[in-house]
């Protein structure tokens, strides 16, 4: 693990988080798809592509595919683990799985660049964070907290009961920052993403989505106890990752608390 704080330049942003979380727990559903043996290869998914938005060129997303599988039982398809590995292998694309475990995973960090801003697009969106508002009793400290990190110091600003939209909002315009706690509960797309990666990792897998508005900072420096893998989805966002300072750091089973900017280490990786 490392030390990690996050900061929004220039534009709003939205990003997910995904993690190794046992409180959060999906069990796939049944899927349907192509027969064994029909499907493309990993490179082909990453490789195809079809006319977006404007005409605009863009991966075809796993996630077409996981939803086309929903009209034939698990037995006509690849199997479970087959098939999270290729949504896995597109996810870090072009990096291959096998080198990713080798030289990456719980060693360092990794940064992928693809300048293909409607590549994650329909994993989750802030137009259907603002449907899930106003649709749903979605509830502060439940569901959704609002949040601020200023002159160094974090605040929580939930209130009891519904979090309703013309708070949540107002909130986010006066510079708050946002994050919604398992947005697969209410985003099929996060949920599908979330059980398919469990086949994979044989783990629990959770979610977290967060709108931060421009120039401010949400959170304040601290490390987790978890696996993550940051998704832009929207926007810009700036990051800082810091080695462990010590031994206990590294691959922490605890999360730590907040850390005052004059405890950090020197800087690791820089994340633009």
């Amino acid at each position: 693990k490392q030390w990690y704080q996050r900061r929004v330049r220039g534009v709003p942003f939205e990003s997910v988080s995904l993690c190794s979380d046992p409180d959060s727990t999906h069990n796939p559903p049944p899927k349907r798809g192509k027969k064994r043996g029909t499907q493309d290869t990993p490179e082909e998914y990453a490789k195809k592509k079809t006319k977006g938005k404007n005409g605009v060129n863009k991966f075809v997303s796993v996630i077409d595919q996981i939803i086309e599988m929903s009209s034939f039982r698990r037995s006509d398809t690849l199997n479970a683990k087959e098939e999270a590995k290729q949504l896995f292998q597109w996810l870090i694309h072009p990096v291959k799985p096998d080198q990713f475990f080798k030289e990456l995973w719980e060693k360092k960090p990794l940064l992928i660049k693809r300048h293909n801003p409607t590549y994650n697009e329909e994993w989750f969106s802030s137009k259907a964070f603002s449907d899930i508002i106003k649709n749903n009793p979605i509830q502060f400290g439940t569901h959704l907290d609002l949040t601020s990190y200023r002159d160094g110091k974090r605040e929580t600003h939930n209130r009891p009961g519904r979090a309703f939209p013309d708070l949540v909002w107002r909130h986010y315009e006066e510079g708050g920052s946002i994050r919604m706690l398992n947005p697969q509960t209410y985003s099929e797309p996060v949920w599908r993403l979330l059980s398919t990666l469990q086949d994979f990792f044989r783990s629990t897998m959770g979610a977290n989505v967060y709108l931060t508005p421009p120039g401010t900072q949400g959170f304040a420096p601290h490390y987790d106890d978890i696996e993550a893998f940051l998704i832009q989805l929207e926007g810009k966002k700036h990051w800082r990752l810091y080695a462990p300072r010590t031994d206990e750091e590294t691959l922490p089973i605890h999360s730590s608390g907040n850390c005052a900017q004059t405890e950090l280490p020197h800087s690791l990786l820089k994340l633009p």
